[in-house]
């Protein structure tokens, strides 16, 4: 038996919900990756304290500055490489 499938046959057996199940394990269930795609991805984050959450944000950002800035600049230069490029070469011919 899929274990997916046995899962859900004890959790039925017990009368647990697929939320109280996760709930009582600290576990969501197990899903085959078959019907995801390699490049698909999820991204869960559970806040149940904010002030925490802005703390740890704070503290993220001031060790990891240089890095964040970095990213960004590559990311604009990126998605803006067409007009960058443009104004180089209208430079170059003194446009």
């Amino acid at each position: 038996m899929e274990f997916g499938a046995r899962v859900k046959e004890i959790r039925t057996s017990l009368n647990y919900s697929q939320k109280e199940l996760s709930e009582q394990t600290g576990l969501s269930e197990y899903s085959t990756t078959a019907d995801t795609k390699p490049y698909e991805f999820n991204f869960t984050i559970k806040i149940t304290d904010m002030n925490q959450f802005i703390t740890d944000l704070k503290t993220l950002v001031k060790n990891n500055w240089k890095l964040i800035l970095w990213i960004i600049l590559i990311v604009s230069f990126i998605s803006n490489y067409d007009q960058i490029k443009a104004g180089f070469i209208d430079g170059w011919n003194n446009k």
